[in-house]
């Protein structure tokens, strides 16, 4: 029997995010982004950067007493999951593209290089 996080009653441990990050999450859209939308991706981007799963970004996005939930819950159901779904599937598509990032550093010698992995 696979249980969720939320089943548990377990609360994501949001201390693995930035700083900026938890700030974003309690108080909302705080002005420096153009839509909730668009800070509601850079959260689920960062989550999922920092290894949290689909069903505990969808615990912080629609845990009422986190200001960023304001953009679901000013929707009417289905539209405000379906506004959901899009928002976490940008930000997948945000953090797998940080993640697959491989840059390539040149010895300083001139002679060869080497392949830094990141993430994934």
């Amino acid at each position: 029997m696979d249980l969720s996080p939320e089943d548990l009653g377990l609360a994501p441990d949001l201390s693995l995010l930035p700083a900026d990050v938890r700030d974003l999450i309690r108080r909302g859209h705080p002005g420096h982004y153009p839509s909730y939308s668009e800070a509601a991706v850079e959260v689920c981007a960062e989550m999922f950067q920092a290894g949290f799963g689909v069903n505990e970004i969808w615990m912080i996005m629609t845990d009422p007493t986190n200001g960023i939930s304001r953009a679901f819950y000013s929707q009417d159901g289905e539209q405000a999951e379906a506004w959901l779904d899009r928002v976490i599937s940008k930000a997948d598509g945000k953090a797998t593209k940080v993640k697959s990032y491989t840059p390539t550093l040149l010895h300083p010698d001139g002679g060869g290089s080497h392949t830094i992995k990141t993430g994934a």
